[in-house]
Parts: structure tokens; C-alpha cells; sequence
């Protein structure tokens, strides 16, 4: 099974050059993906600003309100990253992407290949090359396979920080809100069930990491937690979100984990 709710999730991996890398690679990453898309499909990009994006009349057919940055300031993105990693001058990071994104996504891939003629792009599911040594080609792009469900008791551990604005148990409201708002936004739109007590929650570690995101700052936490007792609906919620993500800041990789 590869869709859940009416979700299907795509996996990219983008390995590029970076001599120096001196700020959050999340949100450096998330910078260089914005721009290449908007000077590749924007007829005014030349102006260099996307602010006039709103009322703009191109809004609603221009690849760049409706996969990377949408208007409507509710409205989740249809991608994120999924962790990186920074060695040697190269950035190699996953790059995760709904089912809306695909019409896009050879556009897209051509201006990373202009900005970044040495990237290397592959999908993630088969470790085909979609983009590289000048060739573009994502036509035979395939779904990332069914995450694994876990049992009645797990281990998490999140890979990214994750920024969740919840105390007592800061990953089950971060979770699901997220989740719940991509089901109505780009799934069937079915209701998630309410549980007030989906597992039971152990905080083994906590590594508090702050990110300095342009001008702002954004607390984030490493977490590693014990869950026991997880309910049936919590535990494909547990299982979906490895491949969907928690929490805020998601474009740019936060709120990544792993299931043992």
C-alpha cells in the first residue's frame, strides 16, 4: 500500500556541491529550492520578488504558489526535506514530495541542474538518477514504499529537531495537526480520530537545538521516546509520519524521525 488517505509520497535525493555552509542546511537548502524554482517558472522573476504572488493573475496555473510557497497562508507545502547531512563540501539531503508536485517536477529539476550543473538527484525508492551530467528525466518517478507499522511499543527517535509547540507529550498534537491538515489539503479529507490517550510516553532523551532561520530563531528538540501501549489508529499515524514528518518547519527538514 502506498497511499494512505489519499496521500502519496514521493522521495528524492539531492546530493550537491556546497564549498562553505555555515547556516542551517535545512533552511539554506529550502532558500536554494524556492529560487530555482521561481526564476525557472515565473515570467517576472526578474523583478526578483514573490510578493506579488497573491494578485498575481498567473496564481493559480504557476507552479511556484501551488508547490512551493501557497498563497493561502493555511495551505501546507507539498514537499519537505527529510533529513542531510554535510561532508566534504557536499550536502547530500531527502527530499520529500506529494503527489501535486509531480507535474512540476521536471521543471523544477531543470533549474537545479542550471544553478548546480555538477548535482546528482536520485529516486529514492529505485536509485534511479533523475538529474545529472545534463540529463533531466523523472517521468518513471517511484512512490516510496508502505513505512513500517509498528507493534504495541516502540522506540522514536527523531532524526531532526522537532519544533512542537506541546509540553506533556510533545509529539502526539505535533503529529497528528500536521498530518491531519495534508489529508484535507491534498487527501480524501477524512477526520482523523481524537484520542486523547494514543500511547504512553516515555522521554528518554531531550537535546534542545536552537536554529537561527534568516532573522528569527526556532527552538527545536532531539528527542529519543518510549511509546507503549499504542492504540491501532496511533500506530499507522506512528508509521505514516516517517514518511509525512511532525511538528512546524517541516519544509525544511524538522520533525523527521525513526521507528525500532
Amino acid at each position: 500500500m502506498v497511499d494512505w488517505h489519499g496521500l502519496r509520497v514521493y522521495g528524492l535525493q539531492l546530493v550537491l556541491p556546497v564549498p562553505s555552509l555555515r547556516v542551517f542546511p535545512g533552511h539554506f537548502l529550502r532558500g536554494i529550492l524556492g529560487r530555482v524554482l521561481f526564476d525557472t517558472v515565473c515570467p517576472f522573476s526578474a523583478t526578483g520578488e514573490d510578493s506579488l504572488c497573491p494578485t498575481c493573475s498567473l496564481r493559480d496555473r504557476c507552479a511556484y504558489p501551488r508547490v512551493f510557497k501557497p498563497v493561502a497562508p493555511e495551505q501546507l507545502a507539498p514537499f519537505w526535506l527529510h533529513g542531510w547531512s554535510y561532508r566534504q563540501g557536499l550536502l547530500t539531503a531527502n527530499w520529500h514530495v506529494l503527489e501535486d508536485v509531480r507535474p512540476h517536477l521536471e521543471a523544477w529539476l531543470h533549474g537545479l541542474s542550471r544553478r548546480f550543473p555538477a548535482i546528482e538527484v536520485r529516486d529514492a525508492t529505485t536509485g534511479l538518477e533523475l538529474a545529472g551530467r545534463n540529463r533531466v528525466a523523472c517521468l518513471d518517478l517511484q512512490p516510496l514504499p508502505e513505512p513500517v507499522r509498528p507493534g504495541s511499543a516502540c522506540l522514536l527517535h527523531m532524526i531532526t529537531p522537532l519544533v512542537s509547540k506541546h509540553s506533556a507529550d510533545p509529539l502526539h498534537g505535533a503529529l497528528r495537526t500536521r498530518v491531519q491538515r495534508l489529508i484535507q489539503q491534498y487527501g480524501d479529507g477524512a477526520r482523523l480520530p481524537i484520542e486523547e490517550t494514543p500511547w504512553q510516553i516515555q522521554v528518554l532523551a531531550d537535546a534542545p537545538m536552537a536554529m537561527r532561520l534568516g532573522r528569527r530563531h526556532v527552538q527545536g528538540h532531539l528527542y529519543s521516546l518510549r511509546l507503549t501501549d499504542l492504540t491501532p489508529d496511533a500506530a499507522d499515524l506512528l508509521a505514516w509520519g516517517q514518511r509525512l514528518q511532525a511538528g512546524g518547519h517541516t519544509s525544511i527538514g524538522c520533525g523527521a524521525y525513526r521507528l525500532e
